[in-house]
């Protein structure tokens, strides 16, 4: 029975097999025609695979044999695989030798090698499985078509990062639930109308078609966790499969493999750190990003349970010359270290101290805040502490203060007695330069660092906001309505946000007097309880899981 099945397939494909030699032969022998003969050359091989899975039943029912096949002693199973082997033999075959082919004369193709492959073995299969559905091969191929094609759009559109391999196994390879199924059905196979057999299995499979894209839309990377707005104003959003940059309205200009978390934007690079997803808290490379070219370059990778020390997703690691010195911290082995990176070196500090003694949110709370070049020495914050750090590794404790504001080598501290500024010498001594006493403090800023060049100060016995810069000294006064939400320097200007609810505003510091900018109400709703307001140095934006709003700054 198996040798007669041989032959029928043969027999059939006959004549599929003479159309493919002579386009092979012309691929071969043209210099003009083969870019044009080679990706026709593919579509004929998936209509061979589709005809010759499709007509595994064509015969019988053609000639109203079925009731007879069907009647033979013979299990279900075994006159499946009879019929199934020989014509999985011929189109295996012929693949092999397309494989061999196209590696040995390298002719023009639609797809590389792998991704045909797979395009090919589907089309076999799920033309296959709806061979009792379908009576007309043009619709079987057709559906199959869309069928495949379609979910490799789908898995394309949602994993935009992936490899056109990766996403074709991706969308194909789930594909085998339709002649598992057929398989299934067929043991229960009678010659009832073929509305029967559909309602038996294409149901089914159309159901499980939909769990599959369920599926799949489920774990796709289209729930950002992260939003930063570079320099120039472009959206560079982070989610747990991939990144990217949007230079305009929902509009991807750049994409970047991995969830790649903003730490530090210089000129037209962003330092980054790699995570294998946005729920993974340890990071496993620092990157550098080329926000013009879309290169991206390995700085190091980083060692297993070791995080970044940082206090905001836009100034984190400091920049000297042309080094790169970025702080790490293991909180299992209670251990930290300074990183220099610069010229293809990598450089570790190991640290003779403990910053977290006590518990583990202090680790996140702190940060390298001033690398003094000659000779070298680090100066580490927390929100209540400044420590020397020298390049042997030894540790002196500054002093202890409520609060902390950073700009260069000056360092703001806040305590119960009012405020001071300290200027940190080359040798890293801390030196005062201004003073003021009184209940001053400064005003938090949400998801903020603290670095700036200027402090917004409360003064709470007075109830009155000043605005003090660390540069040139000036301690002035601002009228202004309530505590704000964030508040920054960019350029000249100086910026403040406010947010009530859905309320946001913007103002701006002109000749000592507040400006309102901008008021609006946010269309941005939380999603899973989470919505957030960042505010950059290039403006703002309001997020949630699935959008993003931004104003951005003049």
């Amino acid at each position: 029975m198996i040798i007669i099945e041989f032959k029928r397939v043969l027999k059939e494909s006959i004549i599929l097999f003479l159309v493919l030699v002579g386009l092979l032969i012309a691929i071969l022998t043209t210099d003009n025609l083969d870019a044009y003969l080679a990706p026709v050359f593919e579509i004929f091989l998936l209509l061979y695979a589709s005809f010759t899975g499709w007509s595994i039943f064509d015969k019988e029912l053609n000639e109203g044999a079925m009731e007879y096949l069907l009647s033979l002693p013979v299990s279900r199973t075994r006159l499946f695989f009879i019929k199934l082997m020989p014509r999985a033999l011929f189109v295996f075959l012929m693949l092999l030798i397309y494989v061999f082919l196209h590696s040995q004369f390298r002719f023009p193709s639609l797809f590389i090698i792998f991704d045909f492959s797979v395009f090919y073995i589907a089309f076999f299969f799920v033309s296959l499985s709806l061979s009792l559905s379908l009576k007309s091969f043009i619709g079987a191929f057709l559906l199959t078509s869309i069928i495949s094609g379609g979910l490799t759009l789908i898995n394309r559109l949602l994993y935009l990062s992936k490899s056109d391999s990766s996403v074709c196994l991706q969308a194909n390879v789930p594909l085998v639930i339709f002649p598992v199924l057929f398989f299934v059905v067929f043991q229960f196979f009678d010659l009832k109308p073929a509305i029967s057999f559909n309602l038996k299995f294409s149901l089914p499979a159309i159901g499980a078609l939909l769990l599959i894209v369920g599926i799949t839309y489920f774990f796709t990377t289209g729930r950002w966790c992260q939003y930063f707005l570079t320099q120039k104003g472009h959206i560079f959003r982070v989610s747990c499969g991939e990144s990217q940059l949007m230079k305009e309205k929902d509009r991807v200009s750049k994409r970047f493999p991995g969830c790649q978390l903003p730490l530090l934007e210089k000129d037209t690079f962003l330092y980054v750190q790699e995570r294998k997803s946005n729920k993974d808290e340890f990071p496993i490379a620092l990157n550098k990003i080329n926000l013009e070219t879309g290169e991206t370059e390995k700085l190091m990778e980083i060692p297993k349970d070791w995080y970044i020390m940082h206090h905001s997703i836009e100034k984190t690691g400091i920049i000297q010359g042309e080094n790169f010195y970025v702080l790490l911290g293991n909180f299992a082995e209670k251990k930290y270290k300074i990183v220099e990176i610069g010229e293809g070196k990598i450089n570790e500090i190991p640290i003779k101290y403990n910053f977290n003694k006590k518990t583990k949110k202090s680790l996140y709370n702190i940060s390298l805040v001033y690398v003094s070049p000659d000779p070298l020495c680090f100066i580490i914050a927390s929100d209540e502490k400044l420590y020397r750090v020298y390049k042997t590794g030894d540790v002196d404790k500054l002093f202890y203060a409520e609060r902390l504001m950073v700009w260069k080598n000056r360092v703001l501290v806040f305590n119960e007695t009012g405020m001071t500024l300290f200027e940190i010498s080359g040798e890293g001594e801390l030196n005062p330069v201004f003073q003021k006493k009184g209940s001053m403090r400064k005003l938090r800023r949400r998801f903020g660092s603290i670095f700036s060049r200027k402090a917004l100060v409360r003064d709470h016995e007075q109830g009155k906001y000043f605005i003090f810069c660390l540069e040139d000294l000036t301690f002035k006064e601002i009228p202004m309505p309530y505590s704000p939400y964030f508040y920054l320097e960019r350029g000249s200007r100086f910026y403040i946000v406010w947010a009530r609810e859905d309320e946001i505003s913007v103002g701006e510091i002109k000749d000592g007097k507040l400006v309102m900018k901008k008021e609006w109400v946010t269309s941005i709703k939380p999603t899973d309880g989470l919505r957030i307001i960042r505010v950059f140095s290039s403006g703002v934006t309001i997020q949630n899981r699935k959008e993003v709003e931004t104003y951005l700054f003049e």
